[in-house]
């Protein structure tokens, strides 16, 4: 949708109801000694990225996929708003994958 700049750029910001539940730590795309603009990180109801931001919403548990939660995201970065649906599941790695309409990224665990 946006590439991998949008992935690497984006700001969620969640709502209370929409806690990362599990999820809180430090990822990277890759190499976590330099994460640099593909850093991200989940600590409560924020998932941080780099100058956009998402209010996540309605929460689903995904029957079938053991750990995996669709939200509702009202998203605003680099000028322009947007919605889309948002998934984020434990990856095999111990990381996490987030994966919306149009663009998928797996995230190493750093911390």
């Amino acid at each position: 949708m946006r590439g991998l700049t949008f992935t690497v750029a984006l700001m969620l910001i969640l709502a209370p109801a929409a806690s990362a539940q599990g999820f809180d730590g430090t990822y990277a795309i890759g190499d976590c000694s330099a994460p640099g603009d593909g850093a991200m990180v989940l600590a409560g109801a924020t998932i941080t990225f780099y100058e956009s931001a998402c209010r996540l919403s309605n929460p689903t548990v995904l029957t079938g996929f053991d750990d995996a939660v669709m939200y509702d995201a009202s998203c605003a970065g680099e000028g322009e708003t947007w919605k889309e649906k948002l998934l984020m599941m434990p990856a095999l790695s111990g990381g996490l994958v987030v994966v919306s309409p149009g663009w998928a990224t797996v995230y190493e665990r750093c911390q």
